[in-house]
């Protein structure tokens, strides 16, 4: 079996929300699906978040509190704006790759486990020292 990089197959997406023409504020579960935000918006600015099209992936690096899943979701809805902090990204070539197969790969328990142990963490370890 022949395997290729997915890196040959994706590329990183970073549109902005500048001119607050997308008002549909999303966050990313652990089951993997775009849900209502459930942060406090009060006096935030959403110019800084990220636009998500249709068939474009959001990516959640902080593992921290989500147990052994890794918070990614496609969008099959209606654009929407996700935090700053979020990884947006897409699929190059739609009829080399299948963004619905590659979100597909994504749901797999093994990818989950696969992804959290080369996760190396967004927050130091408990015994580094604080600065």
């Amino acid at each position: 079996m022949s395997f290729k990089r997915i890196g040959d197959y994706i590329k990183q997406v970073d549109k902005r929300n500048t001119d607050f023409s997308v008002t549909l504020l999303r966050g990313v579960s652990t089951t993997k699906k775009l849900i209502e935000s459930v942060a406090n918006m009060s006096g935030v600015s959403l110019h800084s978040y990220k636009i998500v099209e249709r068939e474009q992936f959001v990516y959640v690096s902080d593992t921290s509190r989500r147990g052994d899943k890794i918070a990614i979701a496609l969008n099959v809805e209606e654009p929407c704006i996700v935090s700053s902090i979020y990884t947006v990204f897409e699929v190059i070539e739609k009829t080399k790759l299948v963004p619905e197969y590659l979100f597909l790969w994504f749901n797999r328990a093994e990818f989950d486990r696969y992804a959290r142990f080369h996760s190396w963490g967004s927050l130091p370890p408990p015994h580094a020292p604080r600065h």
